[in-house]
């Protein structure tokens, strides 16, 4: 999903490259590949993160090496500003969230959930999160002041995590949440979303299944005016 920020369009393709266009006219003002520039390979089923602009910086996820897993270019220059990690890439985009009361960007390797620094990209908390295939492809929820929950599918399951003490703590992890593809939503105090290829609700305090019905396939849930919008596996 591209992002807009100041008069400009932030697009980010499966192949790793970066385009920043004028958003009235499309005019190319910089870009750049962002596996070559870091060193970094594509994943197996190519690049699917969003960028994300926060203050000055485009926030980017190439998945390099020693320091460049994760990567701030100045939004209007293209100039590096940090790298941190050296995590192999998933397919989350990075999120800007206040949790503990402190400002930081949230996202998910294909080895674990971390909060990072804003300005400078140093390791907050990590908590692991393993999936088959490197498919952390669920953006997590956000659930209370310090609370998110994370899910992944090939059998992998759910977890709430806790960063109030400045490190991630387990909650609860299970297996009655699997997101494979689509990310859940939170709402009026419950999680929906899809166990591999059937809907379900969570009591996200608990992690309990309060019930599971629908077997839509691999879809995808939208939260909208009240209502649950699903959208089937065939359409």
């Amino acid at each position: 999903t591209p992002a807009y920020a100041s008069g400009k369009i932030y697009s980010m393709g499966a192949t790793g490259e970066l385009f920043v266009l004028d958003a009235l006219t499309g005019k190319v003002i910089w870009q750049k590949n962002i596996l070559s520039d870091n060193n970094a390979e594509n994943l197996t089923w190519a690049m699917s993160a969003a960028p994300l602009i926060v203050d000055n910086l485009v926030i980017v996820q190439p998945g390099g090496p020693s320091g460049k897993s994760i990567v701030a270019y100045h939004k209007d220059t293209g100039a590096k500003v940090w790298g941190s990690l050296g995590d192999r890439q998933a397919y989350t985009s990075p999120m800007l969230v206040t949790l503990a009361n402190k400002r930081q960007i949230i996202t998910v390797t294909a080895m674990r959930a971390v909060g990072l620094e804003v300005e400078t990209g140093k390791l907050l908390w990590e908590y692991p999160w393993v999936t088959d295939y490197d498919v952390n492809s669920a953006q997590p929820i956000l659930i209370g002041d310090s609370r998110f929950i994370l899910s992944a599918g090939y059998g992998h399951g759910a977890a709430m995590v806790d960063v109030a003490s400045g490190k991630a703590e387990r909650v609860w992890e299970n297996k009655k949440l699997k997101n494979k593809f689509n990310s859940s939503v939170f709402v009026d105090g419950y999680v929906y979303g899809f166990d591999e290829s059937i809907f379900t609700c969570i009591d996200p305090k608990t992690g309990e299944a309060m019930w599971k019905a629908g077997r839509y396939g691999y879809g995808q849930v939208l939260a909208a005016s009240g209502h649950l919008v699903i959208t089937g596996e065939q359409g």
